[in-house]
Protein backbone atom coordinates (compact mmCIF):
# COMPACT_ATOMS: atom_id res chain seq x y z
CA UNK A 1 0.00 0.00 0.00
CA UNK A 2 1.44 3.58 -0.80
CA UNK A 3 2.10 6.15 2.31
CA UNK A 4 -0.71 8.06 1.25
CA UNK A 5 -3.13 4.97 1.25
CA UNK A 6 -2.04 3.89 4.25
CA UNK A 7 -2.01 6.81 6.73
CA UNK A 8 -5.90 6.88 5.31
CA UNK A 9 -6.76 3.58 5.92
CA UNK A 10 -5.33 3.37 9.75
CA UNK A 11 -7.29 3.48 12.22
CA UNK A 12 -7.43 2.95 16.21
CA UNK A 13 -8.08 -0.62 16.75
CA UNK A 14 -10.26 -1.45 19.54
CA UNK A 15 -11.20 -5.09 19.03
CA UNK A 16 -8.75 -8.29 17.97
CA UNK A 17 -9.27 -11.85 16.95
CA UNK A 18 -7.79 -13.81 19.48
CA UNK A 19 -5.12 -15.51 17.85
CA UNK A 20 -1.06 -14.11 18.47
CA UNK A 21 0.59 -12.48 16.08
CA UNK A 22 3.21 -14.26 13.97
CA UNK A 23 6.92 -13.81 14.97
CA UNK A 24 7.52 -12.65 11.40
CA UNK A 25 5.14 -9.87 11.33
CA UNK A 26 6.06 -9.16 14.78
CA UNK A 27 10.11 -8.85 13.35
CA UNK A 28 8.62 -6.79 11.06
CA UNK A 29 7.18 -4.73 13.18
CA UNK A 30 9.97 -4.41 15.89
CA UNK A 31 12.48 -3.31 13.00
CA UNK A 32 10.08 -0.54 12.12
CA UNK A 33 10.19 0.84 15.22
CA UNK A 34 13.78 0.33 15.24
CA UNK A 35 14.46 2.11 12.34
CA UNK A 36 12.73 5.46 13.75
CA UNK A 37 14.57 8.67 14.10
CA UNK A 38 15.55 9.77 17.33
CA UNK A 39 17.05 13.20 18.91
CA UNK A 40 20.84 13.52 17.70
CA UNK A 41 20.11 9.47 17.09
CA UNK A 42 20.67 8.95 20.97
CA UNK A 43 17.95 6.11 20.59
CA UNK A 44 16.87 6.09 23.83
CA UNK A 45 13.61 4.28 22.95
CA UNK A 46 12.78 0.62 24.24
CA UNK A 47 10.05 -1.70 23.55
CA UNK A 48 8.92 -4.41 25.97
CA UNK A 49 6.57 -6.66 23.80
CA UNK A 50 4.19 -8.50 25.95
CA UNK A 51 2.47 -11.79 24.52
CA UNK A 52 2.15 -13.56 27.90
CA UNK A 53 -1.71 -14.23 28.92
CA UNK A 54 -0.37 -13.80 32.74
CA UNK A 55 1.09 -10.25 32.18
CA UNK A 56 -1.50 -9.21 29.66
CA UNK A 57 -4.03 -9.44 32.32
CA UNK A 58 -2.17 -7.57 35.07
CA UNK A 59 -1.75 -4.89 32.51
CA UNK A 60 -5.71 -4.55 32.87
CA UNK A 61 -5.07 -3.23 36.38
CA UNK A 62 -3.05 -0.16 35.01
CA UNK A 63 -5.35 0.39 32.19
CA UNK A 64 -9.04 -0.40 30.71
CA UNK A 65 -7.97 0.54 27.50
CA UNK A 66 -6.09 -3.18 26.49
CA UNK A 67 -9.09 -4.27 24.70
CA UNK A 68 -8.07 -7.80 25.34
CA UNK A 69 -5.32 -7.35 23.07
CA UNK A 70 -2.95 -10.68 21.94
CA UNK A 71 -0.39 -8.47 21.85
CA UNK A 72 0.87 -5.45 24.06
CA UNK A 73 3.88 -3.11 23.20
CA UNK A 74 4.74 -1.12 25.81
CA UNK A 75 7.34 2.10 24.52
CA UNK A 76 9.35 4.25 26.90
CA UNK A 77 12.63 5.84 26.98
CA UNK A 78 15.80 5.76 29.00
CA UNK A 79 15.80 9.88 30.24
CA UNK A 80 19.68 9.27 31.21
CA UNK A 81 20.59 9.23 27.29
CA UNK A 82 17.67 10.69 25.64
CA UNK A 83 18.49 14.25 24.36
CA UNK A 84 18.03 17.42 26.04
CA UNK A 85 17.39 20.57 24.41
CA UNK A 86 20.13 23.39 25.80
CA UNK A 87 17.59 26.14 25.78
CA UNK A 88 14.84 25.30 27.98
CA UNK A 89 15.98 21.60 29.38
CA UNK A 90 13.40 20.07 27.29
CA UNK A 91 14.17 16.19 27.50
CA UNK A 92 13.04 15.19 23.60
CA UNK A 93 12.74 11.53 24.97
CA UNK A 94 9.26 11.60 24.70
CA UNK A 95 8.95 12.83 20.83
CA UNK A 96 11.51 10.17 20.31
CA UNK A 97 9.30 7.62 21.70
CA UNK A 98 6.43 8.89 19.93
CA UNK A 99 7.48 8.52 16.50
CA UNK A 100 8.76 5.05 17.50
CA UNK A 101 5.26 4.28 18.17
CA UNK A 102 3.80 5.78 15.08
CA UNK A 103 6.75 3.83 13.37
CA UNK A 104 5.02 0.70 15.06
CA UNK A 105 1.60 1.72 14.21
CA UNK A 106 1.91 2.10 10.40
CA UNK A 107 4.10 -1.23 9.98
CA UNK A 108 0.66 -2.39 12.16
CA UNK A 109 -1.30 -1.23 9.70
CA UNK A 110 0.66 -2.06 6.88
CA UNK A 111 0.79 -5.64 7.97
CA UNK A 112 -3.13 -6.03 8.08
CA UNK A 113 -2.72 -5.97 11.55
CA UNK A 114 -4.64 -3.39 14.30
CA UNK A 115 -3.33 -1.27 17.07
CA UNK A 116 -3.82 1.63 18.46
CA UNK A 117 -1.82 4.05 20.45
CA UNK A 118 -2.48 4.00 24.77
CA UNK A 119 -1.73 6.89 26.77
CA UNK A 120 -4.15 6.52 29.65
CA UNK A 121 -2.69 4.16 31.95
CA UNK A 122 -1.47 4.63 35.41
CA UNK A 123 2.77 4.13 35.25
CA UNK A 124 3.11 3.49 38.99
CA UNK A 125 1.11 0.19 38.91
CA UNK A 126 2.78 -0.32 35.49
CA UNK A 127 5.64 -0.16 36.65
CA UNK A 128 5.13 -2.44 39.43
CA UNK A 129 3.88 -4.90 36.88
CA UNK A 130 6.66 -4.93 34.92
CA UNK A 131 9.19 -4.35 37.19
CA UNK A 132 11.84 -4.36 34.11
CA UNK A 133 10.71 -0.65 32.86
CA UNK A 134 11.53 1.06 36.25
CA UNK A 135 14.18 2.98 34.90
CA UNK A 136 12.46 4.07 31.90
CA UNK A 137 9.39 6.68 31.30
CA UNK A 138 6.86 5.13 29.90
CA UNK A 139 5.33 6.68 27.02
CA UNK A 140 2.72 4.75 25.59
CA UNK A 141 1.10 1.47 25.04
CA UNK A 142 0.11 -0.05 21.72
CA UNK A 143 -2.97 -2.84 21.92
CA UNK A 144 -2.18 -5.00 18.91
CA UNK A 145 -3.31 -7.96 16.56
CA UNK A 146 -5.70 -9.15 13.96
CA UNK A 147 -8.54 -6.66 13.98
CA UNK A 148 -12.21 -8.39 14.90
CA UNK A 149 -14.29 -5.51 12.53
CA UNK A 150 -13.57 -2.39 11.82
CA UNK A 151 -13.42 1.13 13.33
CA UNK A 152 -15.82 1.77 16.40
CA UNK A 153 -16.15 5.76 15.23
CA UNK A 154 -15.98 6.65 12.30
CA UNK A 155 -12.28 7.42 11.13
CA UNK A 156 -12.60 9.53 8.27
CA UNK A 157 -14.66 12.03 10.12
CA UNK A 158 -11.97 15.06 10.62
CA UNK A 159 -11.94 18.81 10.95
CA UNK A 160 -11.45 20.98 7.74
CA UNK A 161 -8.29 21.64 6.94
CA UNK A 162 -8.45 25.56 7.32
CA UNK A 163 -9.36 24.82 11.11
CA UNK A 164 -6.41 23.27 11.12
CA UNK A 165 -3.69 24.61 9.22
CA UNK A 166 -1.91 28.21 9.37
CA UNK A 167 0.24 29.30 6.27
CA UNK A 168 2.44 32.60 6.88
Amino acid sequence: MDFKALVRARYSCRKFEDRPIEQDKLDIIIDAGLAAPSAINSQPVHLWVIQDEKYREELKKCCKFTFNAPCIMVVGYDPEISWVRDYDDKDEGEADSVIFATCLLMQIADLGLGGTYVGDFDPAALKRILPMTKDYEVICMIPCGYPAGGPSIKHSDRKRREDRVTFV
